[in-house]
């Protein structure tokens, strides 16, 4: 759900949260009471997951917010996404709870600290292509031809043992072998098949927190045996 606002600048603002179901009630705002619900709309925005102690109770999925601008003059887009700095990065995909201890705070003085290789696995290993579509007939062995290609951005070899390739039905595929600095390599799916109407795919490291995900839409899909 989002809503539309555009008074303040010639650019509209999309604002898309639970909360939000109507625009018709902050269009009706004056200006000056309109940006007091911008402000306390920020704590809306903010992701309801990854807390803990006395706000873990308010951890969910599929609740999250954020805002989007529109730039009709060079017709691009620009996002907005917010978070405590308190609330953990990694969170399940089921109950919105924590499942590791690193917070945005730790994120942003490991990468502030011109560390080389934050604790943290995000971005590591990056997923830079998919073989969505093969050429032929693959529906006699889901996912026989379909490829996923990882390219490791560190300056260190990845053990992929433990490692997992994952879809929108949270089917499975386990990863072996490494990669080496700066390379790239890839990767049978027989496992997690890539569904030809749009999907997800997410990379988890051995201890099941994301790495990189992607998304593609079925117009993608329908490019037979070309690389997404």
């Amino acid at each position: 759900m989002y809503t539309t606002i555009s008074y303040l600048t010639s650019s509209p603002y999309y604002f898309y949260s639970l909360y939000f179901n109507t625009s018709k009630l902050l269009q009706s705002l004056s200006t000056s009471r309109l940006i007091l619900h911008l402000l306390l709309a920020v704590f809306v925005l903010i992701p309801n997951q990854g807390n803990t102690g006395s706000f873990a109770r308010y951890n969910g999925v599929w609740q999250d917010g954020g805002i989007l601008l529109h730039f009709p003059d060079d017709d691009h887009w620009e996002g907005i996404f917010l978070a405590f700095g308190v609330q953990k990065i990694h969170t399940d995909d089921t109950t919105g709870n924590p499942i590791s201890d690193t917070d945005f705070v730790q994120l942003l003085e490991q990468r502030g600290g011109g560390e080389e290789e934050p604790e943290v696995p995000d971005g590591k290993v990056y997923i830079r292509a998919a073989l969505l579509n093969p050429v032929g007939n693959d529906s006699t062995v889901a996912g026989e031809h379909e490829t996923v290609h990882l390219l490791n951005r560190t300056l260190n070899t990845i053990d992929l043992a433990g490692w997992n390739l994952t879809n929108r039905n949270r089917d499975v595929q386990a990863l072996s072998g490494s990669l080496a600095p700066g390379a790239t390599g890839k990767f049978l799916v027989p496992d997690c098949p890539l569904s030809n109407k749009g999907g997800t795919i997410t990379l988890l490291d051995g201890e099941g927190l994301k790495v990189d995900g992607v998304s593609y839409s079925k117009e993608q899909a329908r490019r037979e045996g070309d690389l997404v």
